[in-house]
């Protein structure tokens, strides 16, 4: 067994052989990336049956749901709403797949020997972070070995853990960061990601990047000579030629000003657009956006961290 010091970024989990493999993202003391492997954590919540109804309950599940459940067991636990002086009995169902809790929390809610379901919404990630006494930014100490061997992860070091400990440190890890700002060929008004192509990709690095701290992408082709810009023939190759960018400068931090509600989503669904696989992030998983109001967005870019400084002056003023 070998130990390793890292600063927590991001968590997420894929699915191998139908099992959760939860993947947490981070920098090692000596500023490398890293993705820590956890295996056999599996999701789970609480259910309350009626009385005398156990059987009734247990048949259900294991006629409906057995290829779905690794063990079903009993806690005793003081129930999270209202005021009980006693814990209250509860069967605890664990699963396999984190994207089939909805699933059975909502055949259970329909039958009526389940009195109530407790915290089957908790995401899977949040979850396992919970449990382990684990947040973003803070140093840990993994225990477990270097030996897996992965193509699913784009980081410089991979370790699979067996625990964890937090450590104290007081400083902050050496992040690579990369600035982004993007221009769009319309004519008027609010541009459309459907419609209106990505005319530029202006780009900032911290440090700097094969020697420059600048870089401008231009979706058309000219003759000038410069070496803080690149041209291109079409859009689709300037959006290649930024995707290989982002896999080789392997930025912990992408930062702008409202990149959350324009830039992020735009370049999202523009790759979308092009036939290009969003692989923007640490892992081969598309980075993703979700438009959660009428200008606002959720946006996600695995195993790195947005930083928005439109969001932050919001909130500071």
């Amino acid at each position: 067994m070998v130990k390793v010091t890292f600063f927590l970024l991001d968590v997420d989990y894929d699915i191998v052989d139908e099992k959760p493999l939860i993947r947490i993202y981070g920098k090692t003391a000596d500023n490398k990336s890293i993705t820590i492997f956890f295996r056999n954590f599996f999701p789970y919540f609480y259910v309350k049956v009626k009385e005398g109804k156990e059987e009734e309950f247990i048949d259900f599940i294991e006629k409906r749901f057995k290829s779905q459940i690794v063990r079903v067991h009993i806690a005793e636990k003081y129930l999270p709403i209202g005021f009980s002086r006693e814990k209250t009995k509860l069967f605890v169902i664990h699963l396999k797949n984190p994207s089939k809790v909805p699933e059975l929390r909502e055949a259970l809610h329909m039958q009526n020997f389940v009195e109530k379901t407790f915290e089957a919404d908790i995401l899977f990630k949040y979850r396992f972070m919970a449990d382990k006494d684990l947040s973003g930014c803070k140093w840990y100490e993994a225990e477990g070995d270097f030996a897996l061997n992965t193509q699913t992860v784009f980081t410089e070091l991979k370790f699979e853990a067996i625990n964890f400990k937090e450590i104290e440190e007081i400083r902050i890890p050496e992040f690579k960061i990369l600035s982004v700002d993007i221009e769009v060929a319309n004519e008027g008004g609010m541009p459309d990601p459907q419609k209106n192509p990505i005319s530029i990709i202006s780009l900032a690095f911290y440090p700097e990047f094969r020697g420059k701290r600048n870089l401008v992408l231009v979706a058309k082709k000219a003759n000038i000579d410069v070496d803080y810009a690149e041209f291109f023939s079409s859009e689709k190759e300037m959006l290649e030629r930024f995707l290989e960018i982002v896999k080789s400068f392997d930025p912990d931090l992408i930062v702008g000003y409202n990149i959350n509600n324009f830039d992020i989503p735009y370049i999202i669904q523009r790759f979308k657009a092009n036939g290009i696989k969003p692989y923007l992030g640490r892992a081969k998983k598309s980075a993703r956006s979700e438009k959660i109001g009428e200008e606002k967005y959720k946006n996600s870019i695995v195993g790195r961290v947005i930083v928005d400084f439109y969001d932050i002056l919001k909130e500071l003023s």
